[in-house]
C-alpha cells in the first residue's frame, strides 16, 4: 500500500525523487521551505535501506533505486542555501542545521554517489554547527556575532542541547561508514570513507569493534596514494570475510596480495576470508590529495521529449559517453546528452562516462541510471 501510493504520487507529479510525503512533492505542504531538513527524514527515521540490508532484508524497489536521486534532489533545493551539500538544513525552531545532520547520511551508504555523506555531515557539525562542546541543538541557528564563540560556530537553536537522540545517529553513521558487519558474518570495512582519507600519508585506524560470536576486531589502513594497505587484529569471533568497499576502489584496482581475494572492480569491492591478517590493494591511478574522484551523472528528467544531460564532477574532463537503455548500449548516443524516445518508455536511462583527470590519466565509470521514463503529460 505505502509502495503503490509513493508510485502513484511521483507518477501523478513526475518526481524522479522520493517525496517525505505520501501524497505531493516536496515543494508543496508544510515542509516546502527548502531549509527544512525533513525533506531527508526517511533516510533516517527506520534506516530501512542500509540496516536492513545489514539484516538481509530482501530488498528491491524505488525506494532502494531513487536513494541517490533524492539525496541529488535535496542538494540541488538548497545550493543557495549553504556552501556545502553536507548541510541538510534545519527546523522552524533552528533553521541553520541540526543535530541530525550526520545521521541523514546514512542511507547514503546504500546509495553510491554519496556514501561519504554521513562522515561530511559530522565533519559540518563539528566545523560549523556546535552551540557548545560536542553539543547541538535539535535545530540550529544561524551563526551571528553574539555567538560566545571565537571561530563561527552557532549561537544558540531550539529542541534541546545536548540532542543525545540526533549525536547518537552521528555516531552511529561514523562507525558504519568505517565498519559494519552483515548478518551473514561479513564485516564491511570503509564504505562511507571519503577519498581524501585513502591520499598518500592518510592513515584510518579503530579497534574493539564487537562482532558477532563474541569477537572484537580493528584495522588500521594506511596509503601511499598508489597503494592502500590494512592490517587487521583481534577476534574475529564469527565473521566470515572482510569486505573493503572504499569509494577510492571503484573502477580503480590493478592488484591485491591476497590469492583467495574476490575483486569486483566496477563496484570497488574486495572480499578476503575473516583470516586475514595483512592485505594491499595497488590502485590503477593514485587518490589525489584533495580526493576527487570520478563521479558522472545524469541531470533532467526522465521524460520522452525531455533532455538528459552527463556531467563530471569538478577536476575531471569529459571525452566520452555511451548511453545505455536498461544496460544495452543505445546505438549511436554518444553525445553529452540524450533525449528519450519511445523506445526508452518504461526503460531506466543510464551513461558511461569516460574522463581524464588533469591530463593524467583517464577512467570510465557509469553514472546512476535514471527512470523509468515516463511519457508526457496529457494534452501538455
Amino acid at each position: 500500500m505505502v509502495s503503490d501510493q509513493l508510485r502513484k504520487t511521483m507518477t501523478d507529479y513526475q518526481l524522479d525523487y522520493i517525496p517525505i510525503s505520501m501524497v505531493e512533492p516536496n515543494e508543496q505542504g508544510p515542509r516546502k521551505d527548502p531549509r527544512d531538513a525533513n525533506w531527508a527524514s526517511m533516510f533516517l527515521f527506520g534506516q530501512w535501506a542500509w540496516d536492513g540490508y545489514l539484516f538481509g532484508a530482501q530488498q528491491s524497489g524505488f525506494m532502494l533505486d531513487d536513494i541517490d536521486r533524492t539525496y541529488t534532489h535535496g542538494f540541488q533545493r538548497r545550493e543557495s542555501l549553504t556552501d556545502t551539500v553536507y548541510n541538510f538544513g534545519g527546523y522552524p525552531h533552528g533553521y541553520f542545521s541540526s543535530a541530525y545532520n550526520a545521521g541523514y547520511g546514512s542511507t547514503a551508504l546504500r546509495g553510491e554517489q554519496y556514501r561519504d555523506a554521513g562522515i561530511r555531515g559530522y565533519e559540518f557539525m563539528v566545523n560549523k554547527s556546535q552551540s557548545g562542546p560536542f553539543g547541538w541543538w535539535e535545530g540550529v541557528d544561524y551563526p551571528n556575532a553574539s555567538s560566545p564563540w571565537n571561530i563561527d560556530h552557532a549561537a544558540g537553536g531550539g529542541g534541546s542541547n545536548q540532542h543525545m537522540w540526533g549525536q547518537a545517529t552521528a555516531t552511529k553513521v561514523l562507525f558504519d561508514s568505517l565498519i559494519a558487519q552483515k548478518s551473514d558474518g561479513t564485516i564491511i570495512v570503509g564504505r562511507g570513507a571519503p577519498q581524501d582519507w585513502v591520499a598518500a600519508g592518510k592513515r584510518i585506524a579503530l579497534d574493539n569493534f564487537p562482532t558477532l560470536g563474541g569477537g572484537r576486531v580493528g584495522y588500521a589502513a594506511t596509503s601511499t596514494g598508489s597503494q592502500v594497505t590494512f592490517t587487521f587484529s583481534g577476534d574475529v569471533g564469527s565473521a566470515t570475510a572482510f569486505s573493503i568497499e572504499l569509494l577510492a576502489l571503484k573502477g580503480n584496482i590493478t592488484s591485491v596480495s591476497v590469492p583467495k581475494a574476490v575483486v569486483d572492480e566496477a563496484a570497488g569491492t574486495v572480499r578476503v576470508p575473516a583470516s586475514t591478517k595483512r592485505l594491499t590493494i595497488t590502485l590503477r591511478h593514485p587518490v589525489d590529495v584533495d580526493g576527487t574522484a570520478l563521479s558522472p551523472t545524469i541531470t533532467g528528467k526522465a521524460k520522452i521529449g525531455s533532455a538528459l544531460t552527463a556531467t563530471v564532477n569538478s577536476g575531471w574532463q569529459a571525452i566520452g559517453y555511451q548511453w545505455t537503455r536498461n544496460g544495452v548500449p543505445v546505438t549511436g548516443a554518444t553525445g553529452a546528452s540524450y533525449t528519450p524516445t519511445k523506445a526508452d518508455l518504461g526503460a531506466r536511462i543510464g551513461v558511461r562516462v569516460s574522463a581524464d583527470r588533469a591530463h593524467a590519466y583517464t577512467t570510465t565509470l557509469s553514472a546512476p541510471e535514471v527512470g523509468p521514463v515516463i511519457g508526457p503529460v496529457p494534452g501538455g
